[in-house]
């Protein structure tokens, strides 16, 4: 399942004012912190042919993008490398609002690769540093990064009291909490709510043209269906999300470990099997150390139901050097915050 922080998932603020990127483009750095998510591919190739020459603030915010861009695409290493040059950069500018909303990035980062504690500080320290709008959307990441590192109550409490202080906020951001919230919701098992919030950040996403955000709300919605028992319903959104990754250039694999377990529902383990030695290959690409051992974990479920007991054994004990810490479910990445957006994923992300 997918969050909006971000889930990773995983969100970032944005910048409170445009930022042009030279004579040469009228792009601006609102734009490219949008696009991140929307197209993080072109994106990170046009925000890298511009940061040799910039300075200062700018050099900030395009490391920023990048940043956002990498762990889009999954390239979790990358994304922590540029977006701690970029908090690095903002407290040697002093600029305190730079640093809280790269910080909210670097979190987002962080998490996908297990540093849950270093990432929750950074989460809390741009809650401190950043007001209006994107205090709001940095509660909303840390209330996801909460969730991931297996506190799942008070990651409940504290996306309730980030909608209750959201107001009148940009609707991206109220669409990243609804989202998230509906995750958290739906492990609770509060399914016709957690459908509700999920629906509504869907229907925010696609008015505001949030492709990538939209997407991760059918893969949510995909989930959802099969937890109430609608298989039909269920693979149909799960079809609808990784179509629309695919034509976004973006790896699907973290719609596999919900369809396996839809198909191990439908009491298909071999089908289910398969699946999840998916997910498995595509979040070792992404660097995602955490993912993956939640993935191998459901490898070894579905192989012990498909009769291999070898490859369970092996999964098993593959995964168990891996684990994140908490335990509980598997964690489910916040959709880097559109309240990043214009993340806080985890966008994209608390992002």
């Amino acid at each position: 399942m997918s969050w909006s922080a971000t889930a990773s998932a995983t969100a970032d603020g944005r910048p409170t004012s445009p930022c042009t990127l030279g004579a040469l483009s009228d792009t601006t750095i609102d734009d490219l912190l949008t696009r991140a998510f929307t197209d993080p591919a072109e994106t990170l190739e046009q925000a890298g042919s511009r940061l040799p020459d910039a300075r200062g603030a700018e050099r900030v915010e395009l490391l920023r993008v990048m940043g956002n861009a990498c762990r889009e695409l999954r390239r979790v290493d990358e994304s922590v490398r540029h977006l701690t040059a970029a908090v690095d950069a903002a407290v040697e500018l002093g600029d305190r609002e730079l640093e809280g909303l790269a910080s909210m990035s670097l979190a987002a980062s962080l998490s996908y690769s297990g540093e849950f504690e270093r990432s929750l500080e950074l989460a809390t320290r741009a809650v401190t540093l950043l007001g209006g709008d994107d205090k709001v959307a940095a509660m909303s990441q840390r209330a996801g990064l909460l969730h991931r590192a297996g506190r799942h109550s008070d990651a409940l409490a504290a996306f309730t009291a980030a909608l209750e202080g959201a107001g009148a906020m940009d609707d991206t951001i109220v669409a990243d909490l609804f989202m998230n919230r509906g995750a958290l919701l739906g492990w609770a098992g509060e399914i016709e709510g957690a459908e509700a919030d999920t629906r509504r950040a869907l229907e925010l996403y696609e008015s505001r043209g949030w492709t990538k955000r939209a997407a991760d709300a059918h893969h949510n919605l995909a989930w959802l269906a099969a937890r109430r028992g609608d298989l039909v319903e269920s693979f149909r959104r799960f079809d609808v999300a990784e179509r629309a990754y695919a034509s976004l250039g973006v790896s699907g694999a973290a719609v596999f470990p919900d369809r396996a377990e839809a198909l191990l529902a439908a009491g298909l383990p071999r089908e289910a099997l398969a699946v999840a030695e998916l997910a498995v290959q595509g979040f070792r690409a992404q660097g995602d150390d955490v993912d993956v051992a939640e993935a191998l974990m459901l490898v070894a479920r579905a192989a012990l139901l498909a009769g291999d007991v070898d490859r369970a054994a092996s999964a098993a004990g593959e995964a168990k050097p891996r684990a994140a810490p908490g335990g509980g479910p598997r964690r489910r990445r916040y959709g880097s915050k559109p309240a990043n957006g214009p993340e806080r994923p985890i966008s994209s992300t608390p992002s």
